[in-house]
């Protein structure tokens, strides 16, 4: 006589009440250790996902000593490179445009923009600054900034002028 999937299932309802009866600590324990094996059961995916990911190899510094000892660079390519960027090619400034920052906590993102541009080593640029629709207020002295303030709320009406 074999024992079907409901018969099997009556069977072992019996069992747990004759060995863990309702209300009783036994019974509660098999109630947890059942939780924690569907709870096993439906995180196993997720484990082996992140053990994937662990067991690839991991990101290492590189090391530029053996780099360098590849590609020596010899004197004369140096000046070759110094040559190459020392005649400037570009033909005038660098003309950088600084928008008016709506997201701004401090309202210094502009000023701190024309701060760093100060401080580049190359002096050929211009930077002319929107001001006027966002959180910052930037006044500067540095002759190589245009600081144009902007009426209304249409950044787009500057192309009028």
């Amino acid at each position: 006589m074999s024992l079907g999937p409901t018969n099997a299932r009556r069977q072992a309802k019996g069992l747990a009440e004759r060995v863990a009866p309702r209300g009783s600590v036994s019974r509660s324990a098999l109630r947890v250790a059942r939780q924690v094996g569907r709870d096993v059961v439906d995180y196993l995916p997720r484990a082996r996902s992140i053990w994937r990911l662990a067991a690839q190899p991991a990101a290492v510094e590189p090391d530029y000593r053996e780099w360098l000892a590849r590609t020596r660079v010899t004197p004369g390519q140096l000046v070759h490179q110094i040559e190459l960027t020392g005649g400037d090619g570009r033909g005038g400034p660098v003309e950088i445009v600084v928008l008016p920052s709506l997201r701004a906590a401090n309202g210094r993102a502009a000023a701190e923009t024309i701060e760093t541009l100060v401080l580049q080593t190359d002096p050929a640029w211009r930077a002319h600054v929107l001001a006027g629709l966002g959180s910052d207020d930037v006044e500067s002295d540095e002759p190589r900034v245009t600081v144009v303030h902007l009426e209304g709320s249409d950044p787009l009406a500057l192309a009028d002028r």
